[in-house]
């Protein structure tokens, strides 16, 4: 069963449903891995907790463009 936390932004957002996690790099991992496709990988030289918040962060800045860019937004 959903907290209350997750309840209620759940209703704020007017979504399907919410989910709250305490850590930040558990919220980046499961980001990048909802992401995934079944055949995908997922590489990195760097230590993987530093190349999944590097990706979380572009990924935000991409989305964030995305929704701001009025063609898009006009739909």
């Amino acid at each position: 069963m959903p907290d209350s936390l997750s309840r209620r932004l759940t209703d704020h957002e007017g979504a399907e449903s919410a989910l709250v996690r305490a850590s930040g790099r558990e919220a980046a991992a499961r980001t990048v891995l909802a992401l995934r496709r079944p055949d995908d990988c997922l590489l990195g030289l760097e230590p993987i907790v530093t190349s999944i918040v590097a990706l979380t962060a572009a990924l935000t800045v991409a989305l964030t463009s995305a929704l701001t860019t009025p063609s898009l937004t006009a739909r």
